[in-house]
């Protein structure tokens, strides 16, 4: 129910908050950036912003009604959860990068200017911080926090990675609605887009696979810990090094590419077994190292 009403108020909401970000776009100088906003995005923000409203309903009625019991605990060393799982999100994506780059599947990218370098690492930072915060949020700290009130904590990881893998995957950059055609339909006429669309691009299922992979690591953080900051310090890294990955390296055009070459990271097999060695490696941490934050 809860799926289904934040899918349709999204529809519902996201002409009209197009209409808004174009007017402030055309009004405003300062937010002239706003008018070039396509319409997907708005729409993809439209989602978020509405699953985060409903989040609050769906948490009471699971009887979740405080910060702590979503994740965010007091206490003293709850940094260095964060900053752990930071520099792990970092280290293990950035060993799956150098693994690609060794089978010759990226090269570097050329002419890069130190000034935007730094201050695209920047940018990278903070998206990722963000990313972190509402994603950890919504899934870890709310879906998984329900599902695991049934004692189950597998099974709600595995459920929650895998509506967290699916999600990443509804946005085609195919489909879209042009500005001048937008109506109060367009929501509704963007989203059999994206169902019509998502799933027959290139690289779907390796994708699937990693990011449900990699929410299993941030749920299983989530739960050994008994709170978000380790799970949001992997999820920050992993934006960060994911996006300057990106930024910083080409793919090597071949041929005939082989089975684990991707466009990126994310839809290369190549990270897998990464993943796996994370997931126990993060396991050994939580029953040896780190004590639960509550």
């Amino acid at each position: 129910m809860y799926a289904v009403a934040v899918v349709l108020l999204s529809a519902l909401v996201a002409p009209w908050a197009f209409l808004l970000v174009q007017w402030l776009g055309t009004n405003v100088h300062a937010a002239a950036w706003l008018a070039r906003q396509p319409f997907r995005r708005v729409y993809d923000r439209c989602v978020l912003m509405t699953a985060l409203a409903g989040l609050l309903p769906l948490l009471r009625a699971a009887d979740i009604r405080s910060c702590a019991a979503l994740g965010y605990v007091r206490a003293d060393h709850w940094w260095r959860h964060g900053l752990l799982g930071f520099c792990l999100g970092i280290a293990s994506f950035l060993v799956a990068g150098v693994l690609l780059m060794a089978l010759g599947a990226r090269t570097w990218k050329e002419g890069i200017e130190g000034s935007t370098l730094i201050s695209s690492m920047a940018k990278f930072t903070i998206t990722g911080m963000v990313v972190a915060l509402i994603e950890e949020t919504l899934f870890r700290g709310g879906l998984q926090g329900v599902l695991q009130r049934s004692g189950h904590f597998p099974r709600a990881i595995a459920i929650t990675s895998a509506v967290y893998s699916l999600v990443h995957f509804l946005k085609p950059q195919t489909a879209g609605i042009a500005a001048s055609a937008v109506t109060w339909l367009s929501g509704f006429q963007y989203l059999g887009q994206v169902l019509a669309k998502s799933f027959g691009q290139p690289g779907v299922t390796a994708g699937f696979v990693t990011l449900w992979l990699a929410g299993c690591v941030l749920g299983l953080a989530f739960a050994e810990t008994k709170g978000l900051y380790l799970s949001m310090g992997l999820h920050a890294g992993w934006v960060l090094t994911l996006k300057s990955y990106t930024f910083c390296t080409a793919p090597v055009i071949m041929a005939e590419p082989a089975w684990w070459v991707g466009n990126d990271l994310i839809a290369s097999p190549v990270v897998w077994p990464v993943l796996v060695v994370l997931f126990f490696g993060v396991l050994w941490l939580c029953r040896n190292k780190l004590q639960p934050l509550r």
